[in-house]
């Protein structure tokens, strides 16, 4: 099988036309995101190879017989062999957007609270290979030295450099390996954060308030969305006082106090009468937001007794912005003073959660980390989680989460064309295999026409007809049918190796 490859300039504009022989020698294929990573070999005159550091980003497509795409995606390194020198030029330590989290010692020895700058940035360096960011974290250090470490940083890294070191390859011929990337692994190149959907005030600060008593009924926080969503769990830090025997529920409600839902009950007998804890309540129907409208969220007990009844915990130190505590008294509603503030409100301490779909997810993180992609489809999942993100992660790694968490029942997979179209996708029904392999590890499909070892099954489910004792569907239990997640494979020799986890990074 012959090869040949395209490289392009990086902005796709014209192929780059170099004065030297460029041979594949090692594809990679993962079920999540498609073409993974491949190596090809070029060979030509030492100048020749000395140009090609310049390949950089640039777009690769590598075609069968110079017409079908195999496999697609950027270069990420170029390494020069020479006599005994070696020269490396990569993408790996190129960030063009940085900026630096940060801690530092107060004159009292105690931590102070986490800072950050501001994001400083390479504009000619992002046009020409696109957006790279990372975030520095340090402690014990000041604003001027968080500032100026970001700077000098950025300065340091955002372009390309080179490095030598001595090569102890036996091979007087000058040469070069290219190793690229896929269009999957962009997705890394950008950290992705949500902070909305998620509303919560922990305080700490003092307060209680007691409630199902004749004066005081269904404490609540009113609060502002910051974005559509759907609640599901509202979180309050309740105890009991007395022997009380009535359900507790949340109810949400609009910002005149008309009740637009309530959720599923608590019973009381679980409580406290010591100390203050957490308690979940569950909207079963999560019930829609809408982004810039103010609510109510609080928590009701049916009938007032006096002499058994429930406590809350507030906080007098208003520590959420933007809303207060409120109580409902005979047919109107009362901020919840403070006492050690007097004349002044407090707030609630309680959490939030809203949820959505993890196909919505996917779709939302995939297009905050685009660079590259002409097209994005994702699917709709059926689950749904809290979408708030706020763990300092890559675009990637929190899609691959969300993939690995799938549809509840099978996995999500992604795949990049080669006209960079990103699409996510449930994985197959595991029972219905649609691949086939023999013992000489040659991959069949349904209609039992070989597959070239470039064209692997991946994101596929295959099954092993080598034997003639195994007839299938009916003896599927003794050969079950196996998920191709990756297929690494070696044009030079014909050598195919399959795993099962695609999520494996052969760099």
């Amino acid at each position: 099988m012959s090869y040949s490859v395209r490289i392009e300039e990086p902005d796709f504009s014209n192929p780059i036309i170099g004065n030297y022989k460029t041979e594949p020698i090692y594809f990679s294929w993962s079920a999540f995101g498609g073409p993974q990573v491949s190596h090809l070999k070029l060979t030509g005159s030492l100048r020749s190879l000395i140009a090609s550091l310049r390949l950089l980003r640039s777009p690769v497509t590598v075609y069968a017989d110079t017409t079908s795409p195999v496999w697609w995606g950027y270069v990420r390194e170029v390494t020069i062999y020479f006599g005994e020198l070696q020269i490396i030029a990569t993408l790996d330590q190129l960030f063009n957007k940085v900026k630096v989290q940060y801690s530092f010692l107060s004159p009292d020895n105690h931590m102070a609270d986490q800072s950050e700058t501001a994001w400083v940035e390479n504009t000619p360096s992002q046009t020409l290979f696109g957006i790279k960011e990372l975030i520095i974290h340090r402690s014990k250090i000041d604003d001027d030295f968080a500032d100026n470490l970001a700077s000098t940083f950025l300065d340091g890294h955002a372009w390309p450099g080179s490095e030598f070191s001595q090569s102890h390859l036996d091979d007087p011929t000058a040469y070069a390996v290219v190793k690229c990337a896929g269009w999957f692994e962009t997705l890394n190149w950008k950290y992705y954060e949500n902070l909305t959907n998620f509303y919560a005030n922990y305080g700490p600060g003092p307060g209680t308030f007691e409630f199902s008593i004749p004066t005081a009924r269904i404490p609540s926080q009113l609060f502002r969305a910051n974005a559509n969503g759907y609640l599901k769990y509202v979180y309050f830090q309740l105890r009991k006082i007395g022997s009380p025997t009535r359900n507790l529920y949340a109810t949400l409600r609009d910002s005149t106090g008309t009740v637009i839902a309530t959720s599923d009950t608590f019973a009381s007998a679980a409580l406290d009468t010591d100390s203050y804890t957490w308690v979940k309540f569950t909207f079963s129907t999560p019930q829609l937001l809408t982004s810039g409208t103010y609510y109510l969220l609080g928590v009701m007990a049916g009938t007032t007794d006096a002499a058994n009844y429930f406590g809350i915990k507030t906080d007098e130190n208003q520590g959420y912005p933007g809303g207060y505590a409120r109580y409902y008294n005979a047919g109107t509603w009362y901020d919840i003073p403070s006492i050690t503030h007097p004349g002044r409100r407090c707030d609630l301490i309680f959490r939030a959660v809203l949820v959505s779909d993890t196909g919505d997810q996917i779709n939302a993180i995939a297009t905050a980390g685009d660079q590259f992609f002409s097209k994005i489809v994702t699917p709709t999942t059926g689950l749904l989680t809290s979408p708030y993100r706020a763990n300092g992660y890559s675009c990637y790694r929190e899609i691959l989460d969300l993939l690995k968490l799938g549809t509840g029942s099978r996995l999500v997979l992604a795949k990049v064309d080669h006209r960079r179209q990103l699409e996510f996708y449930e994985q197959p029904d595991p029972q219905t295999p649609t691949a086939f392999l023999d013992d000489d590890c040659i991959f069949y499909d349904a209609y039992g026409q070989p597959l070239k070892p470039h064209n692997p099954p991946v994101g596929q489910f295959a099954a092993y007809r080598g034997s003639a004792d195994l007839l299938l569907p009916f003896d599927s239990p003794k050969s079950p049918p196996a998920f191709i997640g990756l297929v690494e494979y070696w044009p030079e020799t014909g050598g195919v190796k399959i795993h099962s986890d695609p999520s494996q990074d052969f760099r």
